[in-house]
């Protein structure tokens, strides 16, 4: 019997490569999202823990001083809050990017699966229809003997 060969079987492992690259970089975009997230939560808690602070300096003594410094401070965190907002905006795109480029590449992968299972079927029937053809040449021949004898 003769050995299998689908054509495309190096198109077929480059995309599947290709495919789990691809991946990996998928999901290190989506841990880094989430690092973002983390670090947006943690700011929101900052700008709060400085609002209470105010809120607690409004009831007593407080110096001017002490007022602008949790200004500045509160300042400093909204610009770091709007800059990750903007970076978490760009990663999330990125990641719809990457995400269809994934999916394209599982579809051509199982594309390539699907002709490659068609083919190695074919094949099949092929070898198949060539073994029943030599045993009707040799039954021909058993036949041919018998009918000499």
């Amino acid at each position: 019997m003769a050995r299998f060969r689908f054509s495309l079987q190096r198109l077929l492992d480059v995309k599947g490569i290709r495919k789990k690259q691809e991946v990996v970089i998928l999901s290190s975009l989506r841990k880094r999202e989430a690092e973002l997230v983390r670090e947006m939560e943690q700011l929101n808690q900052k700008i709060k823990d400085v609002m209470d602070k105010i809120f607690v300096m409004e009831r007593g003594i407080f110096k001017i001083s002490d007022i602008q410094q949790c200004s500045h401070f509160m300042e400093f965190l909204g610009n770091e809050l709007s800059r990750k907002e903007r970076e978490l905006k760009e990663l999330r795109a990125e990641i719809a990017e990457k995400a269809e480029e994934v999916k394209k590449l599982y579809r051509e992968e199982l594309v390539l699966q699907k002709l490659k299972d068609r083919r190695y079927l074919e094949f099949l029937k092929e070898e198949e229809r060539k073994e029943q053809k030599e045993l009707d040449e040799i039954a021909t021949i058993l036949f041919n003997r018998r009918e000499t004898f």
